[in-house]
């Protein structure tokens, strides 16, 4: 991973970058996860990542609830493959 400093207002902090490309949502998810965890034992700093998903995903978020945030209908009909931090498959039903 490459790093680099961010500066704030009153401290510096090194970050670390990571350029992930593409990769299935079960690798992003367990990455993420991964990430998290290693930080939160202060093992790594701060990351910022950038990724893309293979094959084309919708994230649903931590706080998100899908039958109620999303259309699942509409994301069926695209082909798209659902991911949130418990789980990658198809779209719930």
């Amino acid at each position: 991973m490459d790093h680099f400093i961010f500066v704030g207002d009153e401290h510096m902090t090194t970050w670390y970058f990571l350029n992930s490309g593409k990769c299935s949502p079960s690798f992003n998810m367990a990455l993420d996860e991964a990430l998290l965890d290693w930080h939160s034992e202060g093992l790594i700093p701060p990351v910022i990542r950038f990724y893309e998903w293979e094959p084309a995903t919708l994230s649903i978020g931590y706080f998100q609830q899908a039958k109620r945030d999303i259309n699942l209908d509409a994301v069926r009909e695209q082909g798209l493959v659902c991911a949130t931090s418990d789980w990658w498959t198809s779209c719930p039903t």
